[in-house]
């Protein structure tokens, strides 16, 4: 899965490659995403970290919000987040079609779309936006990003907007972007630092949870923004 995603160079470092709509295409579940493969330390760190993540969200997003998920994938977060919030409207979105494809399949109750933040912005009013284990493969363009997720955002009559990120952290030694996000301190940071000076970062709080038998450390960052 990893030839999709990341190549490694001469220098045992890794380039991100991002083709995720030949690895939606060609794996039936990519990462095991449905928490139901043959990998079961990798079972477990969804179990808990999936289950962190809906407390985070309950505590931290208001009702009735219009939430976008970016980085869907197959839509299993998606689900776990209407199910978290079922006072809000929650839209799932990917870089895939087929990703999205499955997402359909597998949750045809919940609202998917395709959508590339790097390319463009959300297409319907929201004012929370989660990016779902994928801040490696946007980090790369930051300007880019936050220009996309700033006119994502609906700050209709001054009111504030959310940033929530869960994302899967490293154990062992990370072998890309390593200068720029290498624990749960360096991931707030390169978040704060993505809207200045257009966007008012109001108030953050993070969190990083490890479970001794994980594979990996699980981080979750939440901003609240205003417009300047």
């Amino acid at each position: 899965m990893s030839d999709y995603v990341f190549r490694k160079k001469q220098n045992n470092q890794l380039e991100f490659i991002g083709n995720f709509e030949a690895l939606y295409r060609d794996q039936t579940d990519p990462w095991g995403q449905s928490g139901k493969s043959t990998d079961i330390p990798m079972n477990k760190f969804y179990e808990y970290s999936r289950n962190a993540f809906q407390e985070q969200l309950k505590l931290c997003v208001p009702e009735k919000s219009l939430i976008l998920e970016i980085g869907c994938g197959s839509g299993e977060t998606t689900k776990l987040i209407s199910e978290a919030l079922p006072y809000c409207a929650v839209t799932g979105s990917d870089i895939s079609e087929s990703a999205i494809k499955k997402a359909k399949s597998n949750f045809p109750k919940l609202k998917f779309y395709v959508l590339n933040i790097l390319d463009g912005h959300a297409t319907e009013p929201t004012n929370v936006i989660i990016l779902s284990n994928m801040i490696w493969y946007v980090l790369h363009e930051p300007a880019t990003l936050a220009r996309n997720i700033t006119q994502s955002f609906s700050f209709n009559g001054g009111e504030c907007c959310y940033l929530f990120v869960q994302n899967a952290l490293f154990k062992s030694k990370q072998k890309y972007a390593v200068d720029v996000v290498n624990s749960i301190g360096t991931l707030t940071d390169f978040l704060i630092n993505l809207f200045e000076p257009d966007i008012m970062v109001t108030e953050c709080y993070s969190k990083q949870f490890n479970w001794p038998s994980a594979k990996h450390l699980y981080g979750v960052a939440c901003l609240r923004l205003k417009k300047k």
